[in-house]
């Protein structure tokens, strides 16, 4: 893991860097997030994850950690390198905006299937069902995670046929997908003989 750091923090400084030069030189904006927004999302989960791995160590590590750890800058140098792509000739491959939107869609892909064996609430979404029942957490992540798996494959399809980014499609697979995981969630809790009693509950 720790080699994993490294690497990742590499990631991060390059991303950083170029967005000191993007600062510097602004670029004509685009659909796009602010070019500092995913270098900064990157350091902050390298902090958290840092501060997870010197902390107590879990029975079984979270897989997961190394895809995100690494995923996410190199998300975040994708879209970096589009907003380089019109000023430097080398980087043309990324003057395609749909490059790093379907790195994303990537991405989003590689979560899922690590969210399906979620162990800790690094890697997870509490509800206040899932909270309180093993079953309700492991049968609801694996439903989650599967559907970020097939949501990032319909709207990855979607963009390639479209030829540009449907945004609106993704975001409502999204709400769905989550309000439909807080259900199933309860759904399962509900129906465990060993969950935990919600607060005031009897």
């Amino acid at each position: 893991m720790k080699t994993l750091f490294k690497i990742s923090a590499g990631l991060i400084a390059l991303s950083l860097l170029i967005s000191g030069y993007l600062f510097i030189n602004p670029v004509a904006e685009t659909i796009i997030p602010p070019h500092w927004v995913l270098p900064l999302a990157s350091l902050v989960s390298l902090i958290i994850l840092m501060g997870a791995e010197g902390g107590p160590k879990p029975i079984h590590k979270e897989r997961g950690f190394g895809a995100i750890l690494v995923g996410l800058p190199l998300l975040a140098l994708l879209f970096q390198f589009h907003n380089l792509a019109y000023e430097f000739a080398v980087l043309s491959l990324f003057k395609n905006i749909l490059v790093p939107i379907l790195g994303f869609h990537l991405l989003l892909a590689i979560i899922g299937n690590y969210i399906t064996t979620s162990k800790s609430l690094l890697s997870g979404l509490p509800t206040p069902w899932n909270m309180r029942s093993d079953l309700s957490w492991r049968k609801s992540h694996r439903m989650l995670g599967y559907g970020f798996v097939l949501l990032a494959m319909v709207s990855a399809l979607i963009t390639l046929i479209k030829g540009e980014y449907d945004h609106m499609a993704l975001g409502i697979g999204l709400i769905i997908l989550l309000v439909g995981f807080a259900i199933y969630s309860w759904w399962v809790w509900r129906n465990d003989p060993e969950r935990g009693p919600l607060h005031g509950s009897s």
